[in-house]
């Protein structure tokens, strides 16, 4: 009996300090809502999952880079937390000729730059080679050629057909498409599907080229530039290039040598590749024919595997997506789903039935997915809709599961500590609370989901989606009022906490 009433007055307590939340959170809304804004917020409490605040929590709204703990959390319900993208290079016989082919598995980190500095690679000696570049990487590769004593190949083919070919996403910005963010995605990735470019002034001429990584020195560059370094002067460097082509130019005036290079993507990507090995074959004493991409009729994965395989953790490309907010990643995350739940090539048109249906399968829940629109992964795309409250539901379904509860809090940024939240939430700390999140923002669009972890460990879920900001300073207040909602979440966590004599 003294147990019973004991449990019973603890509910009692925590029921009589969540009272005024409600009430307190509509208040924060009436006076930070921005001008004209259309919002859809959610909070759902994940000891029960009940949704215990809503404010217009059905209404499809544009989701932005939030789209990407769908998609996240749909690759590791699909994929499995255990799951590797694996790269790998075959030998392959073609009557009296041999060929290589590099195998794509959608690997969005294949050769990233950010990453391959911490990279290891285990030579056939045994000696380990640490600090790759991307022109190392290849080399690493053309050498387990060499050892393994092939003298001539015909060509050297990359095969990405494990996704389509369709690279550009047709909602995408395409003004924008040499933006780092706007990165095509394909089956075989390499480099982020970047040119990386350093430049330094000549005095009395046109900049010199410092640096190109990769090393695609067969493509045509045109240089424009120039060298003023007179005080008076201003730093100008940029890379262009046409949407379909990789004609590069080098534009502006170039006053210093550039520190970090200019970065702008590239179209094509495996051709680029198959191109930039084969020339690493020749280095290293290979007579290489040609190079090309795997045609729709070849077999694919056939032929004896040289070299170790190139293998990336999905934790790796999650952490990328979620707390970089990597549209890459995501996409790639994206394809490859479909590719696991369809068995065919991973596309952005059959992800629009594939992730709802991954989604209501984890949900259990048929209709869980009403005003879920998808048309990519990424939320770079205006034609996405989600629902505040399908976000809270699918976050709750993905904490609450300890087989994908540590992938899923592992991907996300912390407030104050990583990555696109490393300078918000400061007045958090006070709290003893921690937020777990992912940031959206395009054009007019302004989102925050994730969830609030007490100090106790109990936490709830949120989500604020925020359209039609288009007022001034929107973007802006939008965000203040995001702040504002997850500390008044933490504030009811600790109320929560002393009530039950936390």
């Amino acid at each position: 009996m003294l147990k019973t009433l004991s449990i019973a007055v603890a509910a009692t307590l925590t029921a009589l300090a969540s009272a005024d939340f409600p009430t307190d959170l509509s208040s924060v809304l009436r006076s930070g809502k921005p001008s004209g804004a259309s919002l859809g917020v959610s909070v759902r409490d994940l000891s029960t999952g009940k949704e215990i605040f809503r404010l217009d929590a059905d209404r499809p709204l544009l989701p932005a880079s939030n789209m990407k703990l769908l998609t996240t959390g749909a690759a590791i319900v699909s994929l499995g937390v255990d799951f590797r993208f694996r790269t790998t290079m075959r030998l392959v016989a073609r009557g009296d000729a041999r060929e290589i082919h590099v195998v794509g598995d959608g690997d969005p980190s294949f050769a990233d730059p950010d990453l391959l500095a911490y990279v290891t690679w285990t030579r056939g000696d045994g000696t380990v080679q640490t600090k790759l570049d991307a022109t190392a990487f290849l080399d690493a590769w053309a050498r387990s050629v060499v050892e393994a004593r092939v003298g001539r190949v015909s060509a050297v083919v990359a095969d990405p057909r494990i996704f389509d070919r369709a690279g550009f996403h047709p909602l995408w910005p395409e003004k924008q498409f040499p933006e780092r963010y706007c990165a095509e995605v394909h089956g075989l990735n390499f480099h982020h599907n970047l040119l990386a470019v350093r430049v330094a002034p000549v005095t009395g001429g046109k900049a010199s080229i410092v640096e190109l990584s990769p090393k695609y020195s067969f493509l045509p560059i045109s240089n424009r530039t120039t060298s003023n370094r007179s005080s008076a002067a201003k730093h100008s460097f940029w890379i262009g290039r046409g949407f379909t082509d990789n004609e590069i130019t080098l534009n502006g005036n170039v006053q210093v040598e550039t520190g970090d290079p200019v970065a702008i993507t590239v179209h094509d990507t495996p051709s680029l590749l198959a191109e930039l090995l084969a020339t690493r074959l020749r280095a290293a004493g290979i007579e290489v024919g040609g190079s090309r991409v795997a045609t729709d009729a070849e077999p694919r994965g056939v032929g004896t595997s040289i070299g170790p395989p190139v293998e990336t953790p999905l934790s790796t490309v999650l952490l990328r997506c979620n707390t970089d907010s990597d549209n890459l990643a995501a996409e790639c995350l994206l394809k490859r789903v479909v590719h696991k739940e369809t068995g065919q090539p991973g596309s952005w048109t059959a992800a629009a039935s594939v992730l709802p249906e991954v989604i209501a399968r984890k949900l259990g829940d048929a209709g869980s997915t009403r005003g879920l629109v998808v048309s990519d992964g990424s939320g770079l795309s205006r034609g996405n809709r989600v629902t505040a409250s399908l976000m809270t539901r699918w976050i709750a379904a993905l904490d609450g599961n300890p087989a994908t509860a540590s992938a899923f809090r592992e991907s996300l940024a912390v407030g104050g500590d990583t990555g696109t939240v490393k300078n918000r939430f400061k007045s958090l700390a006070r709290t003893g609370c921690t937020v777990m999140c992912k940031t959206g923002f395009i054009n007019g669009v302004s989102c925050l989901s994730g969830l609030v972890v007490g100090p106790d460990g109990r936490a709830m879920a949120f989500s604020v989606l925020g359209n039609d900001l288009t007022a001034a300073n929107a973007i802006g207040k939008a965000k203040e009022l995001q702040e504002r909602i997850v500390l008044e979440i933490a504030e009811e966590l600790g109320r929560s906490r002393a009530a039950l004599g936390g």
